[in-house]
């Protein structure tokens, strides 16, 4: 219940606010509902088995102590006893647990301990009626405790574990936590309550014990009767959300079987298509009927998918069947799959057939076609393809052209780099995407250059990243020179980082570390957060370079807060005030980037959150971890930085970040607006030139003058309106800042 409010509280804080129709918040209202009734199972089903280990220990060791007066027959007994039970346990779990599971499932192996456990407390109870009491009660308490150890942990904690997969990947491990970390403690409270107060109305002993346990027992097989309705529905629900990711489950016994293959039948593609990933996954020997069944699905998406699993797993036995659909199917995007598959499984036996779809009417099957000659018909399907493919690249039609890209970047030719060369110029963007597809396929690297060229483009820019990291590391020499070339742009410099962080190895790691030591605010978030992506842990002589940079980071803040509070409150400051504030976040968000490079991950990305979004208690909780974490020298930076005060010990402890002193107002216009590329966002130069033109002072002349061959035109245009404002002081400013906000 605890574990319930909790979850159900923060769901409202942190889930994001939207609109749902009133439809979905119903569906959404009862699956939650739902979930948490099978929860709430779930802890009664272990608090109740808790309670039946707690009474048949103290069963087991009240006769073992009447029985056995020694310490060393005591201790003897034990041993031999507990040497027995774990063997048997062992043995159950290595060889019958699986299989038992597997036939029963979870929930009738879920009743065999609190069955076997009534039974015995019953038979000691009748045995404690006769003359032989004595040994007959002794010999039953052994005979449940045994029960209990090798049942419960050989069989009815595996059968546990499998409840949680209905839930979903993110919620299993806090519920897990929340059953045994609170289900138990309350269990041990209720048998100790329960035991304190029957101890005054009867004694302790075997008998009285067991009548307590063959109570627990009734409630504990009516909550298993509970989770026998539950389970199955909370199951059929996951089948069904797995359709958005939402569930991972297993087939691990016949209920899950029966439910996968009720989810085969079902009229929704996407839960047909999960269901056949999981067969795939765990009875790989079931694909080729199921297989077979989807071809004649009258879904599309399931014929293709069908289509595409055969052709990867090259299933002979469909052969017949997919040459038919090749032929004969009314979808065309199917034909063409048919095809693919056809050449896939069959290989040069194909050849013929396929030679004679080259020229067929339907573009895609004669591309499908293309496809397979160039892939498995040798010398002489390739001599039959390859005239069609040059003539697709050389076509004035554009979709012709697309077309063959998508044909090199499936056939892998060691000649594709060549016609993609003259592809990548295309004067259409969708051609030029699908070349970039088809060279992030080959990984050619002989591309390199044209795919550079693509970075400047904002609609091939996410294509062109992935060419480049497909290419690997072979590329990174180039990729260096790129970025130490002066023509190269800022979104040009921040593609090829992006690239590099997602190309595998460490040598693409040492790639954005050095990249670390370029004076560029502009290309050092793009490298830290390729570095954090990749999970990067700061070692050995680097821990010292982290702290030197994260140091300079936090000068930098501390320069552009100081900067802010010397501009004097005016109007005519609004923009350079936000500039120097958004100067000062930027550097605060690459400090603690920086610095989560020294910390373990989940830490860092909790404290990160609690410094930048989170209360003032979230943030002192947070300096006081990384006070502790931190060298002292760095760990002195995170108050004045990050606690919302203002005031002179704050000032104080900012300039004694910086080396550099913030001088007056007309020496700081002129540094903001001086500033070397690289060292500032941009936009901030661009404030400090409005506030010049907004203030005519002649100190400011020569410093304009010197920046009239600026090459950005946001600059030039703010500059062009400064120069003309001291050119004529009577020239009046734009009204309402109406060019400060623009």
């Amino acid at each position: 219940m605890v574990y319930l409010f909790i979850s159900r509280h923060h769901a409202d804080e942190t889930s994001p606010s939207r609109t749902r129709t009133p439809k979905r918040e119903t569906l959404r209202n009862a699956t939650r509902q739902g979930r948490g009734a099978y929860l709430l199972t779930l802890h009664l089903l272990w608090a109740a088995a808790a309670v039946g280990l707690y009474l048949a220990d103290l069963a087991f060791n009240e006769q073992a102590r009447a029985h056995l007066v020694s310490t060393d027959a005591l201790a003897g007994f034990f041993g031999l006893f507990f040497t027995i039970a774990s063997s048997t346990v062992l043995l159950l779990r290595w060889w019958f647990s699986g299989r038992i599971l597997k036939r029963l499932g979870p929930i009738k192996a879920l009743y065999m301990l609190p069955l076997a456990l009534a039974c015995v407390s019953l038979g000691l109870n009748l045995s404690a009626m006769l003359e032989t009491a004595f040994w007959a009660v002794f010999w039953f308490a052994v005979v449940g405790k045994f029960f209990d150890y090798v049942l419960r942990y050989g069989l009815h904690k595996p059968a546990f574990m499998v409840l949680y997969q209905p839930l979903p990947v993110r919620q299993r491990m806090a519920a897990q936590t929340s059953v045994e970390g609170v289900a138990d403690p309350l269990a041990t409270l209720a048998v100790a309550g329960v035991l304190l107060a029957g101890g005054y109305l009867f004694p302790l002993d075997a008998v009285h014990v067991s009548r307590l346990l063959l109570a627990v027992t009734v409630l504990w097989l009516g909550t298993v009767t509970l989770m026998g309705r539950r389970y199955p529905r909370a199951l059929t629900e996951a089948v069904s959300r797995r359709v958005f990711g939402a569930a991972d489950i297993t087939l691990r016994d016949q209920l899950s079987l029966s439910l996968v293959a009720k989810g085969l039948e079902s009229t929704q593609p996407s839960q047909v298509i999960y269901c056949v990933e999981l067969i795939e996954r765990d009875m790989p020997e079931a694909m080729e009927s199921i297989l077979l069944g989807n071809l004649f699905r009258d879904e599309e998406s399931l014929r293709l998918d069908a289509l595409t699993r055969i052709s990867r797993l090259r299933q002979r036995y469909s052969l017949d069947m997919v040459v038919e659909l090749a032929h004969a199917d009314p979808s065309p995007r199917v034909r063409a799959a048919a095809v693919l598959a056809w050449s896939d499984v069959a290989g040069d036996e194909a050849l013929d057939g396929l030679m004679a779809l080259l020229d067929d009417p339907d573009p895609n099957l004669a591309a499908a076609a293309m496809i397979g000659c160039l892939r498995h018909g040798g010398d002489r399907g390739k001599a039959a393809a390859m005239p069609r493919l040059l003539d697709l690249v050389r076509s004035p039609d554009p979709d012709k052209r697309q077309t063959a890209a998508r044909i090199l970047g499936q056939t892998k030719l060691p000649t594709a780099p060549r016609p993609l060369f003259d592809l990548l110029a295309d004067s259409q963007p969708a051609v030029r995407i699908e070349a970039l597809e088809a060279v992030a396929a080959l990984g050619a690297f002989e591309l390199l250059h044209p795919v550079l060229g693509c970075l400047e483009q904002r609609d091939l820019r996410d294509d062109a990243v992935r060419a480049l990291a497909r290419m690997g590391t072979v590329v990174l020499p180039d990729l260096g020179r790129a970025l130490a070339r002066s023509t190269t742009s800022a979104r040009g410099r921040a593609g090829i980082v992006r690239a590099v962080a997602q190309m595998p190895g460490n040598e693409a790691t040492e790639f954005l570390t050095s990249l670390l030591e370029r004076q560029d605010v502009g290309l050092r978030p793009h490298v830290l957060l390729g570095l954090r992506k990749r999970g990067f842990v700061a070692q050995g002589p680097k821990i010292q370079g982290v702290l030197r940079l994260a140091a300079q980071e936090a000068g930098h803040a501390a320069w552009h807060l100081l900067a802010m509070d010397r501009l004097p409150a005016h109007p005519d400051m609004r923009v350079l005030s936000e500039a120097l504030l958004d100067e000062a976040a930027a550097a605060k968000e690459r400090f603690l980037v920086l610095v989560s490079f020294l910390l373990p991950q989940g830490a860092a990305a909790e404290v990160r959150h609690a410094l930048l979004r989170g209360n003032s208690h979230g943030r002192a909780y947070a300096i006081e971890i990384l006070d502790r974490l931190l060298p002292k020298d760095l760990a002195r930076k995170l108050p004045p930085l990050f606690e919302l005060r203002n005031d002179a010990t704050r000032a104080a402890q900012l300039r004694a970040m910086t080396r550099l002193g913030v001088p007056d107002l007309p020496d700081l216009l002129t540094t903001l607006v001086l500033q070397p590329p690289g060292t500032h966002l941009g936009w901030t130069s661009i404030a400090a030139l409005y506030v010049m033109g907004a203030r005519p002072n002649e100190v400011f002349v020569p410093v304009l003058q010197s920046i009239q061959d600026h090459a950005d035109p946001i600059v030039l245009e703010t500059l062009t309106w400064a120069l003309r404002r001291h050119a004529d002081l009577t020239h009046p400013a734009p009204a309402g800042g109406a060019y400060a906000d623009r």
